[in-house]
């Protein structure tokens, strides 16, 4: 069976959905329309063959009146199912899939609400899988590994305290007590500022760490995969640290951890109001012994 998802959803969407699409991808030859941003992260996420952009002119054309543009009509073709994760059912999706002779359509919305299981499970329900799944673990291509980063061999902790909802972020104030704490410790503190912090970066520039920001996600994934540790929000980045398998803190409020925890890796999640003290024990813990000059149960 060969089954097409469109879905619009953003980075920490994309890897809540990975563990479902990776299931379905044994039992289905599975092709995946996600956003350009994301789409090298889902090529190394999840085993599919990727499409035409779902936020590209192309795709548009299956929402018009008018004739689906012919590389989506292509890529369609010869699909038994397709699952659509843009909302209601829409008129011309409808008879664009229908011309492209698929008789299944099924709609979806990309989760947004705090309801009673783990998002990841709420995917794997619209997809109809049923059987355990295994964390998401993403696997850079080769086009991507170049050393922007190299791997520190000590104590390089990379932090990353905004989030796309305000609300969400760690305050400036409390992540910059954090990053003195570990720098006084010995250890290296790394700030990565993504599209949605832009008004975080000239804070964090003025002190004396690096500071992280332009750069698309596989740079963002070298810069997590080089670090020993990572603290972050509920946010995308967050995911993207769980999908690479790191140690860590990450903050919720006032979202829920079981909703909305990032899957893989070792990765604490914590209340956003957790004292710094506790975090740098916490990490003090996942520290290799030798890593930093003054371990953390040492003052």
């Amino acid at each position: 069976m060969r089954i097409v998802l469109l879905f619009p959803g953003a980075l920490g969407d994309l890897v809540l959905l990975a563990p479902a699409v990776t299931a379905l991808a044994r039992t289905a030859r599975v092709a995946l329309s996600v956003q350009r941003a994301v789409a090298p992260v889902a090529a190394g996420l999840m085993p599919v063959t990727l499409g035409p952009p779902v936020d590209g002119a192309a795709m548009s054309s299956l929402f018009g009146s008018g004739k689906v543009e012919a590389s989506v009509a292509a890529w369609l073709q010869g699909a038994d199912v397709v699952h659509s994760w843009l909302g209601v059912r829409h008129p011309d999706l409808e008879t664009g899939v229908a011309r492209a002779g698929i008789a299944q359509l099924h709609c979806h919305s990309v989760h947004r609400d705090d309801g009673p299981e783990h998002v990841g499970l709420a995917y794997a329900a619209d997809l109809g899988i049923c059987t355990p799944l295994a964390p998401p673990r993403l696997r850079l291509s080769p086009s991507a590994t170049a050393p922007l980063w190299k791997k520190d061999p000590g104590a390089r902790l990379v932090m990353h305290p905004g989030a796309g909802a305000r609300a969400k972020r760690w305050p400036v104030d409390r992540a910059l007590a954090l990053a003195e704490e570990w720098s006084r410790r010995g250890g290296e503190v790394t700030i990565l500022c993504g599209p949605a912090e832009e008004d975080l970066v000239s804070q964090w520039q003025r002190t004396s760490y690096s500071v992280v920001t332009d750069v698309d996600l596989p740079s963002a994934a070298l810069l997590l995969e080089s670090a020993l540790l990572y603290v972050g929000c509920d946010s995308g980045i967050s995911h993207l640290a769980g999908a690479l398998a790191r140690a860590g803190v990450v903050l919720f409020g006032p979202t829920s951890p079981e909703r909305w925890a990032p899957r893989g890796g070792r990765l604490w999640a914590l209340p956003i109001d957790t004292s710094v003290a506790d975090i740098v024990s916490i990490l003090g813990e996942m520290t290799p012994p030798g890593c930093l000059d003054t371990p953390p149960n040492q003052h």
